[in-house]
């Protein structure tokens, strides 16, 4: 993560391993990853949401309102933390995983 867009251009670089086949590619965050929030109590109800939604994914009714639901802590953490590298906001309610 960094705020610096050249920064994150150079760590989003992939990295050769010099294993045939295998090639590392970095998840990185930078500034355009990260759009400008124009709702702050939404994002400050649903981050996991708004962290989904940044990331271009859509976030369906019945994701959106599990999250809105959820009061448990380490729950809402879990999640938070997983809308970084879901594929899919239907895997962020996942109960398998980290």
């Amino acid at each position: 993560m960094t705020i610096d867009a050249a920064i994150a251009r150079w760590c989003a670089r992939p990295i050769d391993t010099g294993h045939p086949g295998l090639t590392l590619t970095p998840l990185v965050l930078g500034p355009e990853g990260v759009p400008v929030v124009t709702d702050a109590e939404q994002a400050k109800a649903a981050p996991e949401a708004a962290v989904l939604e940044a990331r271009g994914l859509e976030v369906p009714t019945e994701v959106r309102e599990r999250v809105l639901a959820s009061t448990e802590l380490a729950e809402l953490d879990r999640w938070l933390r997983r809308a970084a590298v879901v594929s899919d906001t239907r895997e962020l309610l996942a109960t398998t995983g980290s």
